[in-house]
């Protein structure tokens, strides 16, 4: 049975895209990254009223498929993002929410119809990815650090169905 709905923020019709990412603004809540149509990236803070002060810390993005939040140990946070190329780019993120280093991850990710970070798979400290295929297989990744993403390991199969992973 579902709970009572809260408002947690405003004018978020115009977004194609977000993903959370790990507290960087040291106030031990998350962040909320979302892309605009107009491909601009915001940060929204989390408050205990809501996301607050969308701040542009990005433009240019509509070239990306998929953005992935991650906290890869704790302390700092990581965006990763998918672009039509089939590149993975890991963007790192300071402690104000800018992003302050860009690296390339990986190649070949446009095999990948969805993909999401469900944490830490491998109790190692660091997030972990799982993607389903084009082919309907569920596959994960383990995050070894440094933007270098373990073999993939087949976890499920007919997964073709499923729209959206969480």
């Amino acid at each position: 049975r579902a709970g009572i709905r809260t408002k947690v923020g405003t004018n978020f019709n115009g977004m194609t895209l977000m993903t959370t990412v790990g507290d960087i603004t040291g106030d031990g809540l998350p962040e909320l990254i979302t892309r605009r149509a107009d491909g601009s990236l915001f940060r929204y803070s989390m408050t205990r009223k809501g996301f607050q002060g969308g701040v542009k810390i990005g433009q240019n993005w509509n070239n990306m498929t998929t953005l992935i939040g991650l906290s890869s140990n704790g302390d700092t946070s990581e965006l990763l993002a998918i672009s039509k190329d089939g590149l993975l780019h890991r963007y790192s993120l300071s402690a104000k929410g800018a992003i302050t280093g860009h690296a390339v991850v990986g190649r070949g990710w446009s095999s990948m119809r969805l993909v999401t970070s469900p944490g830490r798979l491998d109790l190692n400290g660091s997030d972990d990815l799982i993607a389903v295929r084009n082919d309907g297989h569920l596959y994960s990744y383990a995050n070894l650090g440094n933007g270098r993403w373990g073999v993939a390991k087949k976890i499920g199969q007919n997964w073709g169905a499923i729209t959206q992973l969480a």
